[in-house]
């Protein structure tokens, strides 16, 4: 499941309880060696090009 499936069923608790929309999290991956970081951060990059060309 793609980690922006996730980010909508995420909600701050403390911020519900306060009657807040509890929306605002960011989300950072966890990568357990730099190999996995280069490999998605390259991924990331080549994505992000793909779409601003067309």
């Amino acid at each position: 499941m793609p980690l922006s499936d996730y980010m909508d069923r995420l909600v701050c608790a403390d911020c519900s309880a306060e009657g807040l929309p509890g929306r605002n999290l960011v989300a950072v991956p966890l990568y357990y060696d730099e190999a996995t970081r280069r490999r998605a951060e390259t991924w990331r990059i080549n994505t992000r090009v793909a779409l601003a060309t067309g």
